[in-house]
């Protein structure tokens, strides 16, 4: 069965929608993450998205898109946080 995914823009509820619709927003937020991560020091990282996930059957129940530049040391601290359903997406400068 299909189901549409909750999706948030900075932690603000956006509404439900197809998967299409979040594979849309994902390539939107990373490309901006990537020329974000242009401007950004090495020690730095940019998180554009996290997703959940269904914990029985892995299906994706929410996304979050975002666009926040931090330490990489706080992504590992956020990383080390997140519930095992959490998958976060980043890009660091290359």
């Amino acid at each position: 069965m299909y189901r549409d995914i909750i999706m948030f823009h900075d932690s603000q509820f956006a509404g439900w929608y197809p998967l299409e619709v979040i594979e849309d927003n994902l390539a939107e937020y990373r490309r901006n993450a990537e020329k974000l991560a242009e401007e950004i020091d090495w020690d730095e990282c940019v998180v554009y998205s996290i997703f959940r996930y269904g914990a029985e059957n892995q299906t994706i129940i929410s996304a979050d898109f975002m666009l926040l530049r931090m330490p990489y040391r706080r992504y590992l601290k956020l990383y080390s946080e997140l519930s095992r359903d959490c998958r976060i997406f980043f890009t660091r400068n290359r």
